[in-house]
Order: C-alpha cells, then structure tokens, then sequence
C-alpha cells in the first residue's frame, strides 16, 4: 500500500470543508469555484515549501510532535490504536490524542482514511515538508563545506539521471579525497587571480573563512582592489575553494546573513593549519602565564569560609565586605583578564554548585565535609572540576546554548595543539565556529529554538563573527586564568594564544611537556625564604607550596615565605605537619636549617597538632597540650589512660572520626597515623 494522495483524503470532504481548510492554508475562496479547482488550489498551496515551512513552525510543540511522529512513518499513516499506545506518554488521555488529531485535520494537516480507523499526512505535503527540510539542510552544508557542496552539485545531476546516481555520488567521493591534498589546495590558491586571492586571505585571516559580502568594499578599499562579487563567487567555485550565497541561520538562534563570502571549512582547516607554517608565528613581544593561581585561590576562599563569618546577600551575592576581606588573601593573575572581585564571584559560585560550601539560614555560608576534602585532591583532579564549571558557565558573554557548544568544541581542538607553538588569538575559535555550524542540524539546533520562535517575539541577535569573538573572550577570561592556556602580547594587546603544558596534560594530550628531564628544586634559607627553581613538574609543586608558604613574586625563580600563618592555615585545610617537612625535604637541594624544622614543629605545636596511631594512642610534643586535650570534658571522656606525660590511650569505644571532627571544632588538630599499613619487602623476612 502507497502514500495516500490529497485526492484520495478528501473524497468525502464537501467544498464547504475544503473552503475552510483552504482558509487556513491563506487562499481566499469567493464561494463559486467548483470542487476540483479547490482541490487544485489546495494542492497548490501544500507545495509551496517556504508556506509549508512557516506553518509547521506555527503549530503548537504538542501537534508539532504528533506530526512528526506521521512523517516518520514509511506510508505517513498511522493507525488509531497505534496512536493511543505509542503517544500515551505525551497524551493524558484517549479523547486528548483525538482532539489533537481534530486539531491537526483543522489546520489541514492531517486527514482520515476512508473506510479505516487511520490518519494520514497527504502525500503531496509530507513531502513538501521533507523535501524542505533536505533543501535546507543540504544548502546549509553545501555552503559550508566542500564534500556537501559537491554531494548537491552531483545529486542534482543524479535527479536528472536516476540510473547514474550511485555513479555520480561515488565520482564525488573521489572528487572530494583529490580535492583536500595539501598541494592541490596550495595550487588552487595560488592560481586565483590577484584581486580575489586578496579577498581570499582576508576572509580566511580575519573573519575565519565567513565574511559577509558587505565587507567586501571596505576590503578593497583597505587593498586598494577594484573586485567583483560575482568574480569571488566564480572563482571560489571553480577552484572548489569556497563560494557566495545566504547564510540562512536564523532558524538556528544565529543571525541570517544574505550574502556572504565563504572559504570552506575543510579548506579553512588545512589553510589556518598551515599559515603559521607559511607566514611564520605571530610576533609575541611579552608572554602571560598564570600558572595554577586560581587554583590555589579556591583553597584560600574555602580556608576563609571555614575560619571567619562570610555573609551573602538576600540575592545570594557576597557582601561587599566578605568578598572584600576574602580577595586581600588571594594571588593577582597577571593580564587583568580575571580581578580579585572577579575571581571572588567564580570562585563562590563553583563552590556553591559543587556543594563545597552551605548557605545557613543566618545568611552565612559554612563548609561542608565535600569542601573540607577539597584540598586534599590532586592538581588535575581540581582542574578538571572547575573547567567543567566553566564550560556550563553562564556568566560568560553570548548565547549560552551555542557557546557551551563551542567551548566543547574548542577543547577538542586544544587537544591536537603542540605546547609552545604560539597561534593567532582567533586561530582555534575559528576551527571551532565552523565546525560547529556544519553541525547545527546534526545536533538537533533547530528543536531548541523552535519553542522561542513559535513565542513570536524572539530575535536572533548574534552573528556568525559575534560567536568568534565571545568563544576568544571566554579562552581569555577562563582558560587563561586556568593555567591551561598562554596568552601572547603585542602593543599591550592579545594576538596569539598557545597551549601550556599544565593544559596539554589535563586536556589529555602527552604528559607535560619536558624541560630536559628535571625536577622542580627548592633552597630553604633559615630566614624562611624558600626559592624553587621550575621543573618538569612545577605547576603540581607550586600548588602545594602555596598551601603553606606566601608567594611573593613569581618569575624565572618562584619566590615563597613560611609564616605560622601560612603553616597555621595549610593544617587546617588537612595538610600534616609530616607532609609539609616531606614536601620540604624532598625539594630541597640541602638539608633543611635546624631553626626551619624547629619553627615548623613549635607553629604545630601552637595549632594544637596530635599525632594518632594504630595502637589508638595519642601523643604530642609538650606535655601542656595533652594537658588540654584531657581537660576538654567532651575529649576527655574517651580517655583511658594517660601513660606519660606527653601521650594518652584512648578507649575502644570511642569514635575516631567523630573525635577528629569534635577536637578540630575545640582547638586540636589530629594528624592519624593508624591506618593499615602495607607490608614492605623486609616484614616478609
């Protein structure tokens, strides 16, 4: 059985109803045509596809979705039972499923098959609507990239001799392979004429391979070139290079734009691939690296949150004064693209949305056990965490629903960069724009913002370049201060970007790049001056020095102080006093001075440092902190006994995890030492 014709649906309709439906088609009727004019005009109008198109973008999402479900279909009918099963979910109820179907008949969509209990889309329609829908899809990608340009020019000729199609669309395969060699391509270039090969690098260098045609004067102007449209249109097809047409994006929440030059995107990728190669990395005069520093500014957010009252407003903003006091404490990254208050903002809104941080009913936040073990995670670990949060972040400039998809985009093209290859600022955006717009219909754009257009007051208000230029502002303002990325300056302004070793890791490329194999090294100066010199591994060693030192400048040669303060704060966030002597000891070039490992043992000391091991005894360095422990009601109750005068044994009864928990709210720190311990080589002996 075959697609059911108009004809066949509205045998039994009278004319009254076909002049109704015709109404709501936008054909008026004088009440004196005979039925089969108004079958004629009828069909006429179900043909029309941009008619077609503007009244399905009409329909309500529920009837919208119900036809949809009849286009699916091989015959574009669907029988009622069928109905009633499969559409239950979006249906409250049998008579709701047979009003829509009503609904749909109303508007012309849809009508009953005679003699049966089914519905069917008429023929003619269903495929106006298809037939649209593949014309503008092909004419987005046949636009944009060379294989679908070559796939519509072939699949026309292959309309026009349906026994050579598949011999056709394979000759374009082949076609397409020879036509994406780097030296073809090089050819190609090289032989459009003088005037067009200046449109060319333009559109390619500076709008990423899609210009609008109205820039085209302001070019030649620019130039000093007299060109013609048409001859940019002639020789970009001819040369299969690119080509000039509308850019019809609207339906995609992107500006339309109704001329523009286009350099396709396969041919953009290899020539934007290639020009540092043939015109050299762009000149850098002053790198920006920020290394790890918001990293470790998420560390001391949290450690204020712990140890002081921070207040937030009824909006949920931080009070001036909190955000105030937290940013003094916090590392300056250099550029200017993140402030204090800035990074203050990112920081509370990662933590409240990682669940780090509680607000109470006191308008005060609190730190929960998820924030408090926070510091305990890896470098990457934190890394990867917070850029997840900023890829979903919508504080960032543009549309959100197109950028997060472009940031997901850029991050796969970060990947493939080599670290210390400089690329200009707009290289790997580009890369990501126009590969994102040849995907707008794969991904399903269309559905997202059909629901704000059936609205009829929403209005794309960002253009293809808009997309470019709020992607690079984002790999500033984000990637940058991440450390995952370097920012080159020429003239005090950003031209190029390149990938830093600490991002070629997280991103999943090789391991870090190599500095010829060392490691980071410190000097510890018994006037509490640390200097570390970089290795292989500086970001991770830095990180963990800013949890208990005070960097002072950053250079050649990292710059750090310990400070009770600084020791004092890194115990609370859970580093033992042991891990900070191993950090030390293990950097350092000499031993550490005597006064550095006694200052370190008395600033523990005064933070109230226990050590607990498995034999659940507890033992201090002074006899006048277990003094105080002991005289603490709720601790000492889980005393058994005091053995000497620097260590007690505590009862099996008592908590050991609720006990930690209780002497860090009085004042102690418990260091534990009594896990299980694996068997070195030697306890086997």
């Amino acid at each position: 059985m075959g697609n059911v014709t108009l004809r066949t649906l509205v045998r039994g309709h009278s004319e009254r109803d076909l002049r109704s439906t015709l109404e709501r088609w936008g054909a008026a009727c004088d009440g004196n045509e005979r039925r089969a004019h108004l079958v004629r005009l009828l069909l006429t109008r179900m043909t029309d596809g941009e008619l077609v198109q503007r009244r399905v973008k009409e329909l309500p999402e529920k009837l919208a979705d119900l036809l949809e479900g009849f286009l699916a279909q091989q015959q574009h009918r669907r029988d009622v039972r069928d109905l009633l099963n499969v559409q239950q979910a979006a249906f409250r109820s049998r008579f709701e499923v047979e009003a829509s179907l009503v609904a749909l008949m109303r508007e012309g969509f849809l009508f009953p098959v005679e003699g049966q209990e089914s519905w069917a889309v008429p023929a003619e329609l269903a495929s106006s609507i298809l037939e649209q829908r593949r014309r503008l899809e092909a004419e987005l990608k046949g636009t944009l990239s060379l294989k679908g340009f070559l796939q519509e020019r072939y699949y026309r000729r292959a309309e026009q001799d349906p026994d050579g199609r598949e011999k056709a669309l394979e000759h374009a395969r082949r076609v397409y392979k020879i036509y994406l060699l780097d030296g073809s391509i090089r050819t190609r270039v090289r032989a459009l004429p003088a005037a067009v090969r200046a449109v060319f690098d333009r559109a390619l260098a500076v709008y990423g391979g899609v210009m609008p045609a109205a820039e085209l004067p302001r070019v030649a102007a620019d130039l000093e070139i007299e060109v013609d449209l048409d001859l940019v249109r002639k020789c970009f097809e001819d040369a299969m290079l690119g080509t000039v047409a509308a850019l019809r994006l609207d339906r995609f929440g992107i500006e339309s734009v109704e001329k523009t030059i286009v350099v396709f995107y396969e041919i953009a990728l290899a020539c934007l691939q290639g020009w540092s190669a043939e015109h050299g990395e762009p000149r850098v005069d002053e790198p920006l690296a920020s290394g790890v520093d918001l990293v470790g500014n998420v560390g001391r957010f949290l450690r204020e949150v712990g140890s002081t009252r921070v207040q937030f407003t009824v909006d949920g903003l931080l009070y001036k004064a909190s955000s105030k006091r937290i940013t003094k404490s916090f590392l300056a990254i250099p550029g200017g693209y993140m402030p204090a208050e800035t990074q203050a903002r990112f920081i509370y809104q990662f933590c409240l949305s990682r669940r780090f941080v509680e607000r109470s009913g006191e308008r005060g936040l609190k730190l929960s056990p998820t924030g408090m073990d926070f510091e305990g995670l890896g470098l990457l670990d934190k890394l990867r965490s917070m850029l997840a949060f900023a890829v979903e972040e919508r504080a960032a400039q543009g549309e959100h629903y197109h950028q997060v998809r472009l940031r997901r985009i850029l991050l796969r093209l970060l990947r493939r960069l080599q670290p210390d290859v400089w690329h200009e600022a707009l290289f790997v955006p580009f890369l990501a724009r126009n590969g994102y717009l040849g995907k707008l219909d794969e991904l399903h754009v269309e559905d997202y913002f059909a629901s704000r257009f059936k609205g009829g007051d929403y209005v794309p208000t960002e253009s293809v370049h808009q997309l470019c230029l709020h992607l690079a502002d984002w790999v500033k303002r984000r990637l940058y201060p991440l450390g995952l990325v370097e920012l080159g300056l020429r003239d005090g302004r950003p031209v190029a970007i390149r990938i830093s070793r600490l991002g070629a890791e997280l991103l999943g490329g090789e391991a870090a790049g190599d500095v010829g194999g060392a490691r980071s090294s410190a000097v510890v100066n018994p006037d509490f001056e640390v200097l570390l010199f970089p290795g292989d591994d500086e970001h991770e060693v830095v990180h963990a020095f800013d949890r208990f030192c005070e960097r002072q400048k950053s250079d050649h040669v990292h710059h750090f102080r310990l400070t009770k303060d600084s020791v004092h704060g890194a115990l609370q966030d859970g580093m033992t006093l042991a891990q900070i002597v191993q950090e030390l000891t293990d950097r350092s070039r000499v031993p550490l001075p005597q006064n550095i490992v006694y200052s370190l043992e008395d600033w523990g000391d005064q933070a109230g440092v226990l050590v607990l091991d498995e034999h659940r005894t507890l033992r201090a360095r002074r006899a006048e902190l277990i003094d105080r422990f002991v005289a603490q009601p709720a601790l000492g109750k889980g005393v058994a006994e005091r053995s000497c005068p620097v260590s007690v044994k505590l009862r099996r009864t008592v908590d050991l995890d609720r006990l930690q928990e209780l002497a860090r709210d009085l004042g102690f720190l418990i260091e534990r030492r009594d896990e299980p311990r694996e068997p070195d080589d030697d306890d086997g002996r």
